[in-house]
């Protein structure tokens, strides 16, 4: 289940119900009208949160998507999946724009930088591989880990990134 909680009560407002599996993950957009959704269900679904109801499910991912980050203003997301690929997808709209494939074992974690221009993504391949999202093609592959990948973040303006690893 999703939950909407009302921090200055305390109180559930909402218990949004939709996924037939565990949820790993959600992001809130459209200025907190909505929100999308990962899970071990291998969908996504978008959120009106003003009703509770979900409007659409995403489907595209071949096993479990484990988190999903949502950049461009709203209006894309970007979702990283244990089928070893990440899939960015159109929140308007629905549809699937462009997968991005490069990692050896299931994604982790994905993260947004340089004005929704590029990402950086951790996997189980013990490698943080840097994309440009324009061109679906993996820039840059950081090795050092020797074990899974399992978050990333960058700062200092897209010149830094850091890096947690079940090593």
């Amino acid at each position: 289940t999703i939950k909407v909680w009302n921090l200055l009560t305390g109180e559930e407002e909402k218990t949004l119900l939709g996924h037939q599996s565990s949820v790993t993950s959600a992001a809130v957009f459209d200025e907190g009208c909505k929100a999308i959704s990962a899970s071990r269900d291998k969908t996504l679904i978008i959120w009106n949160l003003q009703t509770g109801n979900a409007s659409i499910t995403l489907r595209g991912h071949e096993h479990w998507v484990r988190m999903v980050t949502v950049f461009n203003m709203g209006h894309k997301a970007i979702s990283a999946s244990y089928d070893n690929t990440l899939l960015i997808w159109n929140l308007q709209t629905g549809i699937l724009e462009q997968r991005l494939v490069g990692h050896n074992s299931r994604v982790n974690a994905v993260t947004v930088f340089d004005e929704g221009k590029k990402a950086i993504s951790a996997s189980s391949d013990n490698t943080i591989l840097v994309w440009n999202l324009h061109t679906g093609e993996a820039e840059q592959r950081l090795y050092g880990h020797e074990e899974s990948v399992n978050a990333v973040a960058v700062f200092d303006k897209g010149k830094k990134a850091i890096s947690a690893s079940s090593d």
